[in-house]
């Protein structure tokens, strides 16, 4: 357990297994498998005080403000037609760093005006491609 704040903390856990631990160098990634190493690498930056927004400072920073914490989960959905000319993936880091874009302005609003106004940006969103589309 770590100390989060007065009333907060959390808990990292370590599972132990019966079969052996992965030797990451022996692994083969593919295309998919990116998040998963971006996180190891975010973690491994952490704990080595490499990274300044995880320092204690800058994660107590919302709690030490009186803010709360804002967490950016998504399950997000949208509707977009196939695109002549236009690479899919390409589209689909568009749309990712939209929701992040959105989430992360949302947080200048609290509680059910945050979700109101997220919601309500992302049908904005996807509503510009069926715009483009018919035009």
């Amino acid at each position: 357990m770590v100390p989060k704040d007065d009333t907060h903390s959390w808990s990292f856990g370590w599972c132990y297994l019966r079969d052996p631990i992965a030797v990451h160098a022996m692994e083969n990634p593919t295309h998919e498998d990116r998040g998963v190493f971006m996180n190891r690498l975010n973690l491994r930056r952490a704990v080595r005080g490499e990274n300044p927004d995880a320092s204690p400072a800058a994660v107590h920073a919302r709690a030490n403000a009186g803010l709360r914490e804002q967490v950016y989960t998504n399950n997000t959905i949208f509707e977009i037609l196939l695109q002549d000319g236009r690479d899919d993936e390409d589209l689909i880091r568009e749309a990712c760093k939209k929701v992040l874009e959105v989430c992360e302005a949302g947080d200048a609003y609290e509680g059910e005006e945050r979700r109101l106004f997220i919601e309500n940006a992302l049908k904005d969103y996807e509503r510009s491609f069926a715009t483009a589309a018919a035009a």
